[in-house]
């Protein structure tokens, strides 16, 4: 299928799937189970720190998730760099356009969290005193 409409393969899924700038990932090679085209149904995700949204890929008979934000950078970016992670620039883990992700350190993932939550717990004190 070609990369019409923003969307480009997926590295290791070429001819199978194809994700676009605007974070969907869609399925290019057809199945019974599957049509061409189809933009895949994200899945919620929880882990210790947040929430992620992920799709199942299927390559040769074998299902793998897969979080919707590293197959974005994967796709448009390049592999992760060692001892970098992918982050969500406004913090919403389920914001998982191109222009909202990063390639960063755990640590500044983790301060950068950090500091919105704190900007969010400020603005809910500042809400609750209103009248």
């Amino acid at each position: 299928m070609s990369e019409g409409n923003g969307f480009k393969p997926i590295p290791g899924y070429e001819g199978i799937y194809s994700a676009s700038e605007s974070g969907e990932i869609r399925r290019d090679a057809g199945s019974p189970m599957c049509k061409i085209g189809r933009i895949l149904k994200p899945r919620i995700q929880k882990s210790a720190w947040t929430t992620y949204h992920r799709v199942n890929l299927c390559r040769d008979g074998k299902n793998n998730t897969q979080r919707i934000h590293r197959l974005i950078m994967l796709t448009f970016v390049g592999p992760c760099p060692d001892g970098k992670v992918v982050c969500h620039k406004n913090g919403n883990s389920f914001d998982n356009r191109l222009e909202n992700l990063k390639y960063d350190t755990q640590k500044e993932n983790v301060r950068f969290n950090i500091w919105m939550q704190s900007q969010q717990e400020q603005t809910e004190t500042v809400d609750d005193q209103v009248v």
